[in-house]
């Protein structure tokens, strides 16, 4: 997994993927983007939220990305986390850091994967969507990282959990 990261890619341009792309992009990151929402990838190039735009997870799950994206950035639902995590298996054990802003986790069970990285923002806001960008959502924050819970037995869990959290 690379520490230096000069190209980010975030999949998903609501309020906390847009934010995310913004910040970054204002610390110099090159990022990209993608949503199913056209109008979400076409606002946020206009807006100079992105600098360019992925088609599809299909173009997404590709070795070749290896070569320039250090990170990915998935910012959907928890249901659509877990789709879209298995839609870019390709990437599982790449040089890129794969994580993810779903308040849920316990679906998220992968294995086999060495750059996942789950996680949680404490973060919010009454607005939502592209429109709802916020370079100063973050600003204060805390994120949570998840442990992994698959090689950790299942009487153990919660209470690994509860200190992850707390």
């Amino acid at each position: 997994m690379n520490t230096n990261v000069k190209e980010i890619l975030v999949i998903g341009l609501g309020l906390i993927g847009s934010s995310i792309a913004k910040v970054s992009k204002e610390k110099g990151i090159k990022v990209h983007g993608f949503d199913i929402d056209e109008n979400s990838i076409k606002h946020a190039l206009e807006n100079n939220i992105i600098d360019e735009s992925f088609a599809s997870i299909e173009e997404i799950n590709n070795k070749n990305l290896t070569s320039y994206i250090d990170l990915i950035v998935i910012a959907v639902s928890p249901e659509a986390t877990k789709h879209i995590i298995n839609g870019v298996e390709r990437l599982w054990n790449s040089d890129i850091t794969i994580t993810d802003t779903a308040s849920v986790k316990a679906h998220l069970l992968f294995k086999n994967t060495s750059n996942l990285v789950l996680s949680h923002p404490i973060a919010g806001s009454d607005k939502s969507g592209v429109l709802g960008v916020d370079e100063n959502l973050f600003t204060g924050k805390k994120t949570v990282i998840c442990l992994s819970l698959i090689h950790i037995s299942e009487p153990t869990r919660p209470r690994l959990i509860s200190y992850a959290v707390f």
